[in-house]
This record gives structure tokens, sequence and C-alpha cells, in this order.
């Protein structure tokens, strides 16, 4: 089964960037005529998973994960998840297969009801949680992007509004595998295929580009690594705008997609 979206219509996305991470602003977009027309394919569910009840509106976020499972494909990683009762992802991406592990009409166990998280021990407020700083959590960005989203009434809640992608990592040592380790990474071809495939969601579900976030934007876990900063010498935040700013040129294009 194949479905178009094109760039044309009543699927518009919202070009002005969120200043709720960190402050980075993506580039402005300019008007253009592009009308390149994508193709991806997309792997159907082989197994049944773990998930919730059916969604009861139309999902409104799109929250992007990493497997954290060095070396794993997307294919490997659908068959290993069969079994997990307690984590399930919409879809496990990496740089040859998109595969869809959770049919978008159900709800995925993949950002829980997506609330700051607390460090052990505490209960803090928002505003104390925005400026907490933690060697192995974000705290302070998703804290600050809570009190954003609460500001114009519009929080994010969790697994019950959103869509989970997870994209297939890479490690460069796999001595250790902990989430602080700086050797995490994404081979291009896997960051391209997940651009194609939120920016297929987006048109489908007239998501705007505000409402594609990390995992770590909602509840401060280091997900996904490679593009969640935990030190200043670390362009991950960097390369997340970047990533972010591919979905939005593929949003300009007219999207084949390919159901197999």
């Amino acid at each position: 089964m194949i479905n178009k979206f094109c760039s044309k219509g009543s699927c518009i996305i919202n070009a002005d960037a969120s200043n709720i991470t960190n402050n980075i602003v993506l580039e402005d977009s300019q008007e253009t005529d592009n009308t390149e027309d994508i193709h991806i394919t997309i792997h159907k569910p082989k197994y049944e998973y773990a998930h919730g009840r059916k969604f009861k509106s139309i999902p409104r976020w799109i929250v992007v994960h990493y497997t954290a499972c060095a070396n794993v494909s997307a294919q490997s990683m659908c068959k290993a998840m069969r079994n997990n009762k307690d984590a399930s992802s919409h879809f496990y991406i990496d740089e040859k297969d998109i595969c869809m592990a959770v049919p978008l009409e159900y709800i995925a166990w993949h950002v829980g009801n997506g609330k700051c998280k607390q460090p052990s021990g505490k209960n803090l407020s928002l505003e104390e949680l925005a400026n907490y700083k933690a060697s192995d959590w974000r705290y302070d960005i998703a804290a600050k992007n809570h009190i954003e989203w609460q500001s114009k009434n519009d929080d994010f809640l969790g697994n019950s509004q959103s869509i989970g992608v997870d994209l297939c990592c890479k490690k460069v040592s796999t001595k250790t595998k902990k989430a602080t380790d700086k050797d995490w990474y994404f081979e291009d071809l896997c960051v391209d295929n997940t651009a194609k495939t939120v920016a297929y969601l987006c048109k489908k579900y007239n998501i705007d580009l505000d409402h594609v976030i990390r995992h770590c934007d909602a509840t401060g876990k280091l997900c996904p690594r490679p593009f969640v900063s935990l030190s200043d010498d670390e362009a991950n935040d960097e390369k997340w705008i970047e990533f972010k700013n591919s979905v939005k040129s593929y949003i300009d294009c007219n999207i084949e997609v390919e159901f197999i």
C-alpha cells in the first residue's frame, strides 16, 4: 500500500523554532517551490508488542529516542522487543530499515506520563529543577520546557498523545554502555531515514515542529544521547537542531510511503 503526502494543502508545519530547548532557534526557512518526491518504505509490524489502548484523539507530539542498545539493527530491535512487557515504541529505525513496531492507532509505552523526573530523594518545583545541575540527567531542560508548555496551556502528557520513534545507535567502545558515555552516535543514513519518517508523521497528523521533541525534553533523561549535550564540550544539542531542520526540509517535499 502506498500513501502520498503532499507539501501543499492543509498540512502546514510551523517553521518557527521553539525556544524551549536551550534557547536554540531553528534556521529560518526560505520560500521554495521544491516539490521533490521522497520515497520511504516502512516494514509493518511482525510481532505483537506491549502497548496501551487505541488513541482517544489524534497524536499531537512526536518523541524521538535512541535504543541505547549498541550496534543493534532495527530488525533485531523489533525481534528483541516483542517479549518486553514494559516498553515499546512505534518505530525502530536504522540506516537500512524503517520498522513499525506498534500500529499507529495504538498507544506505545515509550515516555510514561511525560512529566519531568525528580532527582533521587528530592521533590523540587519546576522552577527549582530548571536550575538544577546533575551529572547524568538534564532536569533543567525538561523543567524549562514544561514551564513553557504550561504557560501556553499546552503541556506534554506523555504516551497518551504521542508517537515514539527510536533511532538505532552505534558506540565506539562497548566496554561500558552508560548514558553518560560520549561515544554514542548515529549513522548518517539512520538520521536521514528518521527525518523522513518524522516528516511523514508530521504531515499525516498535522504536527508542527514545536511538537517534535526528544525524550530528554519531557523527562530530563539523556535520550536520545547523541542528540543531548551533557557538557559544554559536546555539540549534541546542535545535532538535534540539524535533525529538526532536516525534518523541516522533507516536510516541503512530496513523501510517498510504501508499507511492506
